[in-house]
């Protein structure tokens, strides 16, 4: 567990079992809960996945403004 996103993927499955109950949580198995920590584990991917594309379009935004501006400020 060398990432942080597989790090709090496994909080949350060891979470998840806490309130599940012992009679509840006998009803699956290991292989079940290490299935609900790549579920988790591939859902904070994705989320950290979408904000840097977010935040490279702000950058590629900026990046176009600033050649903008530079470019009017040398026209005169």
């Amino acid at each position: 567990m060398t990432r942080p996103e597989t790090a709090h993927a496994a909080k949350v499955v060891a979470r998840f079992k806490e309130m599940l109950g012992d009679e509840c949580r006998e009803q699956f198995n290991d292989e079940h809960f290490d299935e609900l920590a790549l579920l988790v584990e591939s859902a904070i991917d994705a989320a950290v996945f979408e904000a840097k594309e977010r935040i490279v379009e702000r950058l590629e935004a900026l990046t176009r403004d600033l050649k903008m501006d530079a470019e009017f400020f040398e026209g005169r």
